[in-house]
């Protein structure tokens, strides 16, 4: 996902600020991955700026709503909107932690965390919660897709699960059915 944002928007924004929190939106601890993977992508650290959020020490968080709201505002005051997926991920696996540090911990129902149903339901584009009002409509020939993503590029197969979901396994890499 950080290869395409910044692929992406680097030639067109000033600085690209990646905000990230060592907590998920349930309170739990999480690694620090983007900080082990920046080496990777020091081609982009010109203009590029990490920034590793802080919590306050008078932050004590009520609800999982609270954390949530104190990770997105925190990076909308840093960051410039861009093309956003929040849920294009690769492999089943990854799905599944994005799930389980939900703030809505409702939805991290043992359900909903079914690799087959997922799969099923991520390739025919229905909601996974089957919650009223979330629907999806394929695009045919969307092209409001980030240009590193675009058709006859050898990134769009790479990461061709950010803009088709359709066919055996939903295009995740590591299902197995």
């Amino acid at each position: 996902m950080l290869e395409v944002h910044l692929n992406t928007s680097y030639d067109v924004v000033d600085h690209l600020v990646l905000t990230v929190g060592a907590k998920t939106f349930t309170g739990l601890p999480k690694p620090l991955r983007l900080k082990e993977s920046l080496p990777k992508f020091s081609s982009y650290s010109p203009n590029t700026i990490y920034h590793e959020l802080t919590y306050p020490p008078k932050f004590h968080p009520q609800t999982t709503w609270n954390i949530e709201d104190f990770q997105h505002n925190a990076l909308l005051t840093q960051a410039l909107p861009a093309w956003r997926c929040s849920s294009c991920f690769g492999t089943i696996e990854t799905f599944l932690n994005m799930i389980s540090s939900f703030s809505h911990v409702g939805l991290n129902a043992e359900v909903y965390r079914d690799r087959e149903r997922i799969v099923d339901r991520v390739s025919k584009g229905k909601d996974l919660w089957v919650r009223e009002g979330e629907t999806f409509v394929e695009v045919e020939g969307n092209e409001d897709v980030p240009g590193y993503l675009e058709e006859g590029r050898e990134e769009r197969e790479r990461f061709g699960y950010m803009v088709d979901r359709r066919g055996e396994g939903a295009g995740f890499r590591d299902w197995e059915g």
